[in-house]
């Protein structure tokens, strides 16, 4: 994983009160912690069944942020960013330079919502579609599961 702390997600105590940092990820983000671990639950899963992914995230720059450095690299997953942008991209919103050829990122002229809608749609149509699909935005259980692992774990030390 890409995290800066050896702890991964330390308490630190300030003033007497127990704070669980989760900031130490490549962007800083809280979202970098359940995005690092999913994309590599993700890639094992994958390399066992020889099978390919492709992953869709909407986001409006934390999502598709924290995203984008959990599939640099990935052998099995293609990741494919919905960004968001009204009417110009907002600083820290995923721009076209990736730096790997897994990794794609879409500009959708409306909001968040918009793209989120669209993620839905396409996630919960009946329609067969031609592509193996997966998701990295709250509507993924596998990266809920590591939120709340990581909030009970933090809880009790």
């Amino acid at each position: 994983m890409h995290l800066r702390h050896p702890a991964v997600t330390p308490v630190a105590a300030v003033n007497g009160i127990h704070i669980l940092e989760l900031f130490h990820g490549p962007t800083l983000a809280f979202k970098d912690v359940a995005l690092q671990f999913l994309g590599r639950v993700f890639e094992y899963y994958l390399a066992q069944s020889g099978r390919r992914l492709n992953i869709l995230a909407a986001t409006s720059g934390d999502t598709g942020s924290a995203a984008l450095p959990a599939s640099v690299g990935a052998g099995h997953t293609y990741l494919c960013a919905l960004s968001a942008w009204a009417d110009q991209p907002r600083p820290g919103t995923p721009d076209d330079h990736v730096p790997d050829d897994n990794v794609f990122c879409l500009a959708v002229r409306g909001s968040f919502d918009d793209c989120q809608a669209s993620l839905k749609r396409y996630s919960g149509s009946a329609v067969p579609r031609p592509l193996r699909t997966g998701a990295v935005n709250s509507i993924n259980w596998a990266r809920l599961l590591a939120q709340i692992v990581y909030y009970f774990y933090g809880a009790f030390r």
